[in-house]
């Protein structure tokens, strides 16, 4: 087949290939993009929905503090009084506030007057005894409880507060509770206000919701995400779980909009689609024109030649090739390397042999680290089988000493029971250091202030420090603005706080110290834990933080993996720790983590159950 064939097959197949490519490519690309941006439009569409209702709880919540923190209705729920209910509980009192129900609650949890918009029996305040003791517990009087419940089995927005005097004293003799159901009215309020539209379902109720089982099933998995999102031919779709005052799943919230940007994405699909075509039939035509011109009439003279010097053998005759392009230096290279040839070629075995030798030393540091891998890899699993082997040896031993003595078994069942625990705790860190050192761990980051922080950990402990006579001594820099994910750190807080109560002698002072501190140039927050009475070996530093070494201060043992936990949590966070001994201080634990601008930082609120 001749050069000029296989040209004008090759370009006709490359043309047709990339715009084939091209076109898939392009679809693929514009369409995930647009469809992206849809979605990114229905998240922010759901934030407005969630913040509307987030409103709405606010506005129950101003009402309820105007009445439960009033002398009258402090009055109302000692004596009872007619002339209250008569002057102020009106059906005109729930249109004007916009509620459906008032109820008034004592301090034994009985209610003792409710007022609902819609008098109907079915619509009595009926709700399960669960999430009314949860409604009814408040941890100070002046606190309030809000959030979704069901009420007579109808989804509500409601709020509860302590009924005290007007300057918010004297003793609470009872809740008062406000809300508005999510009803059809209610939805169309929230609707509205968002100019979106809403709807709700039951998560627990048959719902004639499209795709509402498919959803259902995603959001209410331990994982779920905050936004389950689905983009139909002319409606994008986004559903989010809404929880009820005791965190359990109770509504689906629907939002829908028009597609209207895919649509967009799908018409530009089209039209690139026409133009590809269009440009690669012209494409096409002219490149055949200019390859038989410019290359492939030149390339048969150059063939030509080169078999008539090849036949001759004769490396003293050149290629005559008029021009300045790539034919022409092709011929020119020719040209040249008929003349060095043999040059080249020692030039190409020292090149190759300098590539050798580069390719060879970088096996050998290949080899190394694949080695090092496999010691730290033999390391962590002889040191995992033996802290595993331990408790199981004791279990078998204690088992077959049961089988034995039947009748001594209830006399080893609190061994058998500390000893499986400890190898569940084993399993557990080794589960957790395994995740720690997965690279696509995700951390669920919330800004906070890092003296907030550093309160509740220590709070948490106040017991452990109690037990172990250990005073504590803190000295918390104030706004120390910290991004950190609020389980992993107080993980990590806390192993290292339990080994320095662990490995300090009683009447001991631990010191808990905040601050910022300037590494190479950037400020970052540092966390310093230190005890008087604790010193490190030397040795042991470079690898205390091993995974199962045991780190040994006087007679107290780690289970050989808290250190390296805590250790792998900075990592993630993009800190450090580090162990050193200082002459005043003591033993000393030192984390340092990257410092947020105090400009930017919203806090976040610190869970209550961070450890």
């Amino acid at each position: 087949m001749s050069l000029r064939r296989k040209i004008f097959i090759a370009i006709i197949s490359s043309l047709i290939g990339l715009v084939i490519i091209l076109l898939g490519v392009s679809r693929f690309i514009i369409l995930h993009q647009f469809d992206e941006q849809q979605q990114v439009i229905v998240h922010l569409n759901m934030d407005r929905a969630l913040i509307a209702i987030d409103r709405e709880l606010d506005n129950l919540s101003s009402i309820d503090s105007d009445w439960a923190y009033w002398d009258d209705t402090y009055r109302f729920v000692q004596d009872r009084n007619q002339a209250y209910i008569d002057s102020n509980l009106t059906d005109d009192t729930l249109d004007n506030l916009s509620l459906d129900f008032m109820v008034f609650v004592d301090s034994q949890g009985k209610i003792i007057f409710s007022k609902e918009r819609d008098t109907r029996a079915e619509n009595a305040f009926k709700t399960q005894p669960s999430i009314l003791r949860a409604l009814l517990e408040l941890p100070e009087p002046t606190h309030l409880n809000k959030g979704i419940m069901l009420v007579s089995q109808m989804p509500a927005l409601v709020v509860s507060r302590a009924i005290l005097q007007s300057t918010t004293t004297g003793t609470s003799l009872g809740m008062l509770i406000l809300g508005r159901y999510l009803n059809d009215e209610g939805i169309n309020k929230l609707s509205e206000q968002t100019q979106l539209s809403l709807s709700l379902c039951l998560v627990d109720a048959p719902c004639n919701v499209t795709d509402f089982e498919q959803v259902k099933s995603v959001l209410v998995t331990p994982d779920a995400p905050s936004l389950v999102y689905m983009s139909k031919d002319q409606i994008a779709e986004g559903y989010s779980l809404l929880k009820d005052i005791i965190g359990q799943p109770a509504l689906i919230l629907q939002i829908q909009s028009p597609n209207r940007i895919y649509q967009a994405g799908q018409q530009a699909v089209v039209y690139i689609s026409i133009l590809l075509l269009v440009a690669g039939i012209i494409f096409g035509i002219v490149a055949m024109l200019l390859s038989e011109r410019i290359m492939i009439s030149r390339l048969a003279f150059m063939d030509r030649r080169v078999a008539e010097i090849t036949s001759s053998n004769d490396l003293s005759a050149r290629i005559s090739m008029s021009g300045n392009d790539e034919v022409a230096r092709l011929a020119a290279t020719i040209n040249d390397s008929l003349a060095k040839r043999e040059q080249s070629q020692e030039e190409q075995f020292r090149e190759l042999n300098a590539a050798l030798t580069r390719v060879n030393g970088e096996l050998q540091e290949k080899i190394a680290d694949l080695k090092a891998n496999q010691k730290y890899k033999d390391r962590f699993f002889t040191h995992a089988s033996h802290e595993l082997r331990t408790p199981l040896a004791i279990i078998r031993n204690q088992l077959y000493l049961a089988r034995k003595k039947p009748d001594q078994w209830e006399n080893r069942i609190d061994s058998l029971e500390e000893t499986l625990n400890r190898l569940l705790n084993v399993i557990d860190d080794i589960f957790e250091m395994t995740k720690l050192q997965d690279q696509n761990l995700t951390l669920n980051r919330q800004k906070v202030d890092l003296k907030s922080f550093m309160s509740m950990i220590l709070d948490g402990m106040t017991a452990d420090f109690r037990a172990a006579q250990i005073n504590v001594r803190q000295e918390f820099a104030d706004n120390i603005p910290v991004s950190i994910d609020f389980i992993y750190l107080g993980r990590a807080c806390a192993n290292l706080l339990r080994f320095l109560i662990d490995s300090s002698q009683p009447e001991t002072e631990i010191v808990i110290a905040l601050q910022k501190q300037s590494v190479d140039g950037k400020f970052v927050a540092s966390i310093e834990m230190s005890s008087t009475t604790l010193h490190f070996s030397e040795e042991e530093i470079p690898q205390m933080f091993l995974p199962f070494y045991q780190v040994s201060e006087g007679n107290v043992h780690n289970t050989g993996l808290n250190l390296a936990i805590a250790q792998q949590i900075l990592q993630v966070h993009e800190g450090t720790l580090a162990a050193y001994n200082d002459p005043v201080k003591g033993g000393c634990f030192q984390m340092t983590l990257p410092l947020q601008s105090p400009e930017e930082i919203a806090f976040d609120k610190i869970p209550v159950s961070t450890l």
